[in-house]
């Protein structure tokens, strides 16, 4: 019991630091994609044409992009599919943009949201959505278990939750992964993230009830839009290899 509530005062105090973040640098991110992913195509829509292929995404569903940024998967799909769609951010700058997005696109099938994904069946009801999207945002969660688990909870039978997102990887030596280990937590500290080892993320999955579908490099040219912020707006980060972008589907039954 302890156990679980020193877990959740880490998470919660993670959920500020990440709302304030984005709070404080969406604008400025918003000068140059309204796509908060690090890797990514050269030609977005080629990203989201993918996320909708891999993802299964279909006409009629109720979707959820959790983490969604500013927004702009969430109205690429949005305008590309005769769905609503549940953009959730736990900043509020966000929400306003997107909301102010939304009225200038006069768009009825989107629905930004405030919220917390590792709460989402307390903003949601339960068994709501047919798919539920993590682009690049479970990374930021230090108790992803808590947000599998909910999102189990939140998804019809039958549903899809997909996940893209980058992963530790491991050296051959001691050595190497002391040096694997400083460039990971260099680049957790700059974008107040948590990247995890991929089997924790299938273990969550199992443990949780999901069927996993899929694991695969997303078959992409993808490009790192990373340096384009950093030198942008002189933000210092880790140089050299020492993650893995993997997309991971799996199924409710």
């Amino acid at each position: 019991m302890i156990r679980d509530w020193w877990k959740k005062q880490v998470y919660k105090r993670r959920a500020k630091q990440v709302s304030d973040y984005y709070d404080n640098w969406s604008k400025k991110f918003l000068e140059i994609t309204d796509t908060f992913q690090g890797f990514r195509t050269e030609n977005i829509d080629e990203t989201h044409n993918h996320t909708v292929k891999t993802a299964g995404l279909t006409d009629g569903m109720k979707i959820l992009d959790a983490g969604c940024g500013v927004g702009g998967p969430a109205f690429y799909f949005a305008t590309h599919l005769k769905s609503e769609i549940y953009p959730l951010t736990n900043s509020k700058v966000q929400v306003q943009i997107m909301d102010d997005r939304k009225k200038k696109e006069a768009l009825t099938n989107i629905h930004p949201t405030l919220g917390d994904y590792h709460e989402v069946t307390t903003t949601f009801y339960p068994s709501f959505f047919d798919a539920i999207l993590f682009l690049e945002s479970l990374g930021h969660s230090y108790y992803p278990e808590k947000v599998i688990e909910n999102c189990y909870r939140a998804l019809k039978s039958g549903g899809t939750i997909y996940i893209r997102d980058h992963y530790r990887v491991s050296g051959n030596t001691e050595e190497e992964n002391t040096k694997l280990d400083d460039l990971t937590n260099e680049a957790n500290e700059t974008y107040v993230y948590n990247h995890i080892y991929l089997t924790r993320l299938e273990d969550a999955l199992k443990n949780a009830g999901f069927r996993i579908q899929m694991v695969q490099r997303p078959p992409l040219q993808f490009f790192n839009i990373n340096p384009e912020f950093e030198k942008r707006f002189n933000i210092k980060s880790p140089n050299g290899y020492f993650i893995d972008t993997i997309e991971i589907r799996a199924t409710k039954p």
